[in-house]
């Protein structure tokens, strides 16, 4: 997202004439590219250390190549493959259709222009399974919320018998 705002902001620039303000944001692309390289190097490194068995693997590129025939061989050739693969292994894990997920994660992306298109769809498959979960775990929260509610109203509004009435009443009755 932000990288987008930033090609937009210097080709902005850049048609109006503004060559110092194109040039700053060009140049504030390549900063947040390097930063980016450096940060998840790291990350990206140990994704790979977790890539699941051949035949999983195996399965993972089959679905990449009928999702995205145009991509397939960059993106299952991409240094960055494996760690895709553990990610996916990890959704599907986690109870996600890996093919829909994926199919999902490609969707917004261009993924022709992509130095590495493995870290895009790796990256927005992540965030998807990750917001599946929170969203599965609210739900679960607020059903868990709602069925307490209806327990506590049903029990306050349980119609007590005259003979308990008074003697919740009975001053004479110790509690």
């Amino acid at each position: 997202m932000i990288a987008v705002a930033v090609i937009a902001a210097a080709e902005w620039h850049a048609q109006r004439g503004h060559q110092q303000q194109a040039e700053a944001a060009w140049q504030t692309g390549v900063h947040l590219h390097t930063a980016y390289q450096r940060a998840a190097a790291q990350p990206l490194a140990d994704l790979s250390q977790g890539t699941p068995d051949t035949h999983t693997l195996t399965r993972y590129q089959h679905t990449v190549q009928a999702l995205l025939p145009d991509h397939a061989t960059r993106i299952t050739t991409d240094p960055a493959w494996p760690a895709l693969a553990t990610v996916l292994a990890d959704a599907e894990h986690a109870g996600h259709d890996t093919a829909e997920i994926l199919g999902q994660a490609a969707q917004p992306h261009n993924l022709a222009d992509a130095n590495s298109p493995a870290q895009i769809l790796l990256w927005s498959v992540r965030t998807r399974t990750r917001k599946a979960t929170a969203d599965d775990r609210t739900t679960a929260a607020r059903t868990k919320t709602a069925t307490a509610r209806t327990t506590a109203t049903t029990l306050a509004a349980t119609p007590t018998s005259p003979a308990t009435d008074r003697a919740a009443h009975d001053p004479t009755r110790r509690h």
